[in-house]
């Protein structure tokens, strides 16, 4: 039993065993950006392929997830670098959403952002700022105009607040 307790690698011992064990320790097989980029045409064109990952978007998961994870995978393989992935990865996302608007028809998602909700939030939170600041510089009490500002700044909280319950170790309850 004991013997079983000692028997696992020393930390640091990695650091130890020869270099190149890996396929990413070794130089990639493809360093020009227009080879890796061909050869990841060449697989991802072909008409099984682009079904197989349209069916996987269709699903609901973003296509940039799916190109990042196509670029890490080779790039364990040792196949090309961290750099090009860098490089190839946005005209690769382009040309396989491309081709699978063509062959199925399918408008996939890019990502799990909303964009356009976020551009709203960024200016309703301008605008905020700004009545704000135009509610703290105007002192007029009873102007119908300023107290329309302040309630479409400030609106009333009809909800109840919620008193928080101790939690931890040491709560007592």
């Amino acid at each position: 039993m004991a013997a079983g307790r000692f028997d696992r690698p020393i930390p640091g011992m990695s650091m130890t065993s020869p270099l190149g064990k890996y396929p990413y320790e070794q130089p990639p097989e493809m360093v020009e950006v227009e080879e890796v980029f061909q050869y990841y045409i060449e697989r991802i064109t072909d008409e099984d392929a682009i079904d197989d990952i349209a069916m996987v978007c269709e699903m609901g998961v973003p296509l940039k997830p799916i190109v990042q994870s196509m670029l890490t995978a080779n790039q364990m393989e040792g196949k090309h670098s961290i750099d090009v992935s860098l490089i190839i990865g946005p005209y690769l996302h382009v040309v396989l959403k491309n081709a699978i608007k063509a062959q199925t028809g399918l408008d996939v998602k890019d990502d799990d952002r909303d964009y356009q909700k976020e551009v709203d939030e960024r200016e309703m939170q301008k605008f905020k700022a700004l009545t704000m600041k135009y509610i703290s510089d105007i002192d007029k009490q009873g102007d119908p105009g300023v107290e329309l500002l302040k309630d479409i700044v400030e609106p009333e909280s009809t909800e109840e607040p919620v008193e928080e319950k101790p939690m931890g170790l040491m709560a007592k309850g």
